[in-house]
């Protein structure tokens, strides 16, 4: 059998010479406890994993903590539908001078009559009990190697515990290495065995790129069926040399012995040909193939959140892309337009001044009674109403682009890996798409209205201020024409110097109330510029509001949860790598 070495970073069996010291089986046993704390903080996620190597570490404390002897555990098993344990325990175990004809007819149609997933092969005198799933033959092999056997059927759903915690995993596969669905971990304990009738030499490159997870130590070829035929060949006719020498032949083409010698290599310690099973050692070279096997599935598991972190930065990005997309792309369409408010205040201003200057004063008396109606008229006519419906408008576009970012941040997140999708994240999310955060119409144009609502105080006291104005002035002219007719009839002064003086008091109160009307028209256009200036403010303010609260809040929401979930997750992860390379180094130094 042509034996081949994989390039993995498998661990290499060194069968010691002597007893394992105190001091190697003590630091063997703290790399136990501590690969044990690591698990939970790595395989947590990975449950079925978590539950594998628990038992696996668990079982490899007791062993090694153990001074029982036992014998060496063997599992068989196929991981390609196209290899056949069952003639690989056949050519393993047959054997034509210890075994009866009876017990190789049952050895061989072992599983027709078995109703477990597994059958266990001992030592000792022939005893076959294939309901229970055991079988004790004579086999020289299993003496030589004080090994115990566990074949599972191809039907066996979970393989993995029984693998892991065996002293040598033993996997099948075909030519073609048909590897079936089923999830494989790392097994530094394994050898695989291609059973390959036609080609000796295996193409190395394409078995190790197919079975580079398993880290298994040794891949081998050989021919099972050439090896029944040499067992047929020499009990068909036991006393015949063509016999001995067809069954020699056969042997050797089988390339069969050469898994011998591998298993002999591993588990026979001492000289030749004083060479015997050391079980201490063989504990202790398990309990490192289990620890080989925890690590490599914490350094899987440290990948999968390297890769997990990597797609959910990526993830990030997306999502303040497309923030920062939608903000420049919506400022530019909504006020694009440089002084698009100023413009259309500028613009409002010129249609109420021009109403503003009908209102002279000599007219006031007049339109004493309709100035404010009138005015608030003008002015709700006037006030930013192309404005208004441009912010209309651009608030039903804004409708549109939040249901598609809304989409496109439920399709990332839903892509998200399922430990950092997490409840919270979701609903941190869903509660910014609530009907609370829609854009409505007058979303943006908002404070166009609440602004306007705000001259009419200024419009009321400029009515006010007119009525008090012409009130006064109309009693002011009356008490002068009164007081001259007063001083005139009571022979005080002539009736032209009482005229003169009655009429001096008319324009004096005309003077005061045309100042006073000039005055109270520029305190109202002084409301005016702060309304209009504070609109500018507002719609910027409702804007950017708008933007962040409800158009861009699904995707910044998400952004900033996810952030805060990786700095916690990295900062565990750079915890764990530590730790991960401080138990790699010291297993390699074992």
């Amino acid at each position: 059998m042509a034996l081949l070495t994989p390039s993995s970073a498998a661990l290499t069996f060194h069968p010691s010479t002597s007893d394992p010291s105190s001091s190697r089986r003590s630091q063997i046993l703290t790399l136990l406890h501590k690969t044990t704390s690591l698990l939970p903080r790595t395989l947590h996620p990975y449950g079925e994993s978590l539950s594998l190597w628990e038992g696996a570490l668990q079982r490899a404390w007791d062993d090694v903590n153990s001074s029982a002897s036992r014998n060496v555990r063997i599992a068989v098993f196929s991981i390609d539908p196209s290899a056949n344990s069952q003639d690989f325990i056949t050519a393993f175990l047959d054997d034509p001078l210890s075994l009866t004809e009876d017990a190789r007819t049952s050895l061989r149609e072992r599983w027709n009559a078995c109703p477990q997933k597994s059958i266990v092969f001992s030592y000792g005198s022939t005893d076959i009990n294939i309901p229970e799933g055991v079988i004790t033959i004579p086999s020289p092999w299993l003496s030589r190697l004080n090994a115990t056997i566990v074949e599972l059927s191809p039907e066996f759903t979970n393989p993995m515990p029984v693998l892991a915690q065996s002293d040598i995993a033993i996997l099948l596969a075909g030519p073609f290495l048909q590897i079936d669905d089923r999830p494989m971990v790392a097994l530094p304990n394994s050898l695989v065995l291609i059973n390959d009738p036609h080609h000796p030499h295996l193409p190395l490159a394409k078995i190790e790129a197919s079975l580079q997870n398993l880290h298994t130590q040794a891949i081998a070829s050989a021919d099972l069926s050439q090896s029944i035929q040499a067992i047929d060949q020499l009990t068909s006719r036991p006393r015949t040399s063509s016999a001995v020498e067809s069954y020699q032949q056969l042997h050797k083409r089988s390339r069969l012995s050469s898994l011998h010698k591998i298993l002999e290599r591993r588990l026979l310690s001492g000289e030749p040909p004083d060479l015997s099973v050391d079980i201490g050692n063989i504990k202790l070279a398990t309990a490192r193939h289990v620890l080989h096997g925890s690590l490599s599935a914490i350094d899987f598991a440290v990948k999968n959140v390297e890769g997990e972190n990597k797609a959910s930065r990526d993830s990030v990005g997306l999502l303040r892309k497309m923030i920062w997309q939608t903000e420049l792309s919506s400022r530019d369409q909504v006020y694009g337009e440089p002084n698009l408010v100023r413009k259309a205040v500028e613009k409002s201003e010129k249609t109420v001044r021009s109403a503003i200057d009908t209102l002279k004063w000599w007219r006031l008396p007049l339109q004493i009674d309709d100035l404010g109606p009138s005015l608030t008229r003008v002015i709700s006519h006037a006030w930013c109403r192309d404005l208004e419906t441009h912010l209309v408008f651009h608030a039903g576009r804004l409708s549109v682009l939040q249901t598609s970012i809304r989409s496109s941040t439920q399709k990332i997140i839903s892509s998200l890996p399922d430990p950092i999708r997490t409840p919270i994240l979701i609903n941190d999310v869903a509660q910014t798409t609530t009907t609370a955060h829609n854009v409505q119409p007058f979303s943006l144009a908002s404070p166009i209205i609440s602004r306007l609502a705000h001259l009419n105080s200024p419009v009321a006291r400029l009515h006010s201020t007119a009525q008090k104005l012409v009130l006064s002035t109309a009693t002011s002219s009356l008490v002068s024409i009164a007081g001259a007719y007063l001083v005139w009839s009571v022979h005080w002064m002539q009736g032209e110097t009482a005229l003169a003086a009655g009429l001096f008091g008319i324009f004096i109160g005309l003077r005061r109330y045309v100042k006073k009307w000039d005055s109270a028209k520029k305190r109202w256009w002084e409301s005016w510029t702060r309304v209009g200036e504070g609109l500018q403010r507002d719609l910027q303010k409702v804007f950017e509001d708008t933007l962040n609260e409800n158009i861009t809040a699904p995707p910044r929401k998400a952004a900033d949860n996810l952030e805060q979930q990786l700095r916690h997750r990295e900062d565990d992860l750079d915890s764990v790598k530590t730790e991960l390379q401080s138990l790699q180094a010291q297993l390699e130094k074992l």
